[in-house]
């Protein structure tokens, strides 16, 4: 099996946990403790992104190539370097967490009856960035098979630790709720990341951070760009809380859940295998356009039919994954959906640029989209009310993909092949189709159409999956995935 393969396959049960997980809490504090779980997680994310330095993304970047070249005396120097820094960004992450705690708290909810709770958090975002150095070596070294493993082993015990403080604690359980998902999480990518053997050298603090220097320079532009995604969220989500309320902001958490189920198997199988690779080729350029187009080509072939059903069955889906309190999401969700599809368009491209170690790049690239979403929503919200989060969304995909791919030009000259741009226009014309169908036709018929556009797609992924297994068959594909 590819490993595409098993990280899209470890997904998909995390993803059905994470679906439990979300209804558990649905159920039992409806769309405001949706709302103050996102504002929670999305306020403490900032002081985590700032003191992570963004090592999690250049780590990965380093500790492929030494494993490429079979350096392990390098790699070994590498992983030491990478444990103490961690813990070093652990603990600035918490200390920040407490000293901000009280403004977050005021900036957030306009009051500062939340700061305990936030100074709490302060725990979960020390075990988080320890979890994301641990995840980031066994990115780097890509057994796969060891993440698709940690990935469902985490989703498990964050769920068993922590459901129950809801169930009985309700609304004051969240904040030690999060801290327990961060502490199950960080026991399991301990277990794996040990298991990675490497020499036993001996490295001081000193030799720590002098050998980190470029990880930190790198990791530095991507904790900007990591931090304005991180600041452009929280904004998001403080102007709906401020604008409406913090109910809305849980009926927006929830479409945005929604619109990414599917789409993030393939976000998180294509992050997990396809980075490591574009790493490994990084400016042979003729190699990396081959790759970042067969990426895109599977990506939107795969998206496309579970994007398709869930702009079908939104209405549904809401009320199984959350409760009728949440069908206020729908029309937020349709217009989502179409975002999703061109961010599966956007997403290979993105890559090239941390691949290539052009942090600024980068940088600039996330500052302007998520300065452009956070003003797309606060307009969105004054014309179109909550609905307007989901517009805003849409138009910053569409400017966000023709950005990249401008960038990409210039820096590989990149283009897309005939094939990839056969695909965008077909599945940009259908999904099209299928949103308009579902503004005009009641909502029974309009559904029972696009889910039959969705079975057409399903059966093009289908093709184009034995086509690129090389199987002649859906029979000896079912083999072969056996053998697997």
């Amino acid at each position: 099996m590819s490993s595409t393969s098993i990280i899209g396959g470890s997904s998909v049960i995390v993803i059905i946990l994470n679906i439990i997980r979300s209804k558990v809490i649905a159920l039992l504090l409806g769309p405001s403790g949706t709302g103050l779980i996102s504002a929670f997680q999305s306020s403490t994310s900032l002081l985590q992104t700032l003191a992570g330095l963004g090592i999690n993304n250049s780590a990965v970047r380093d500790i492929a190539q030494a494993n490429s070249k079979d350096n392990q005396g390098k790699l070994s120097i590498v992983v030491k370097s990478l444990r103490k820094l961690v813990l070093f960004t652990g603990l600035a992450g918490l200390i920040l967490t407490i000293i901000f705690a009280q403004p977050l708290s005021e900036f957030t909810f306009e009051t500062i009856d939340y700061t305990w709770e936030i100074r709490l958090l302060s725990i979960a975002v020390f075990f988080n960035l320890i979890q994301a150095g641990q995840s980031a070596l066994i990115q780097g070294m890509r057994r796969i098979k060891d993440l698709a493993r940690m990935s469902i082993l985490s989703s498990v015990m964050g769920t068993v630790l922590s459901l129950p403080l809801i169930y009985f604690f309700e609304f004051d359980g969240i904040s030690v709720y999060l801290v327990a998902l961060a502490i199950g999480q960080f026991l399991v990518s301990l277990y794996y990341a040990r298991k990675i053997k490497i020499l036993d050298v001996k490295v001081s603090w000193r030799r720590a951070f002098e050998e980190s220097k470029g990880m930190i320079k790198l990791g530095s532009s991507f904790m900007g760009a990591s931090l304005a995604t991180v600041l452009g969220a929280y904004l998001v989500r403080v102007i709906i809380i401020r604008d409406l309320s913090l109910t809305d902001a849980g009926i927006y958490q929830a479409a945005y859940a929604i619109s990414g189920i599917y789409a993030g198997v393939i976000f998180q199988a294509m992050g997990k295998d396809f980075y490591p690779r574009l790493a490994g080729i990084a400016f042979e350029s003729k190699k990396e356009i081959q790759l970042i187009n067969e990426q895109t080509q599977v990506g939107m072939v795969l998206a496309a039919p579970g994007l398709m059903f869930t702009l079908a069955l939104a209405p549904i889906g809401i009320r199984l994954l959350y409760s009728v309190e949440y069908i206020e999401a729908y029309p937020v969700l349709q217009w989502m959906i179409l975002g999703v599809f061109l961010r599966t368009i956007a997403f290979p491209m993105g890559y090239l640029f941390i691949a290539r170690a052009k942090g600024k790049t980068f940088l600039w690239t996330e500052i302007v989209t998520w300065s452009l979403q956070v003003g797309f929503v606060f307009f969105g919200l004054k014309f179109f009310g909550l609905k307007g989060t989901g517009i805003a969304f849409f138009v910053l995909y569409i400017l966000y993909t023709t950005m990249m791919f401008y960038l990409l030009k210039r820096e590989n000259n990149f283009r897309w092949t005939k094939q990839v741009m056969k695909t965008i226009v077909i599945l940009s014309l259908l999904f099209g189709l299928a949103f308009t169908i579902l503004q005009f036709l009641n909502q029974l018929w309009g559904s029972i159409i696009v889910c039959a556009i969705g079975i057409i797609l399903t059966y093009i992924a289908y093709l184009e999956i034995i086509k690129i297994l090389e199987m002649k068959s859906l029979k000896e594909l079912i083999i072969k995935l056996k053998k697997s």
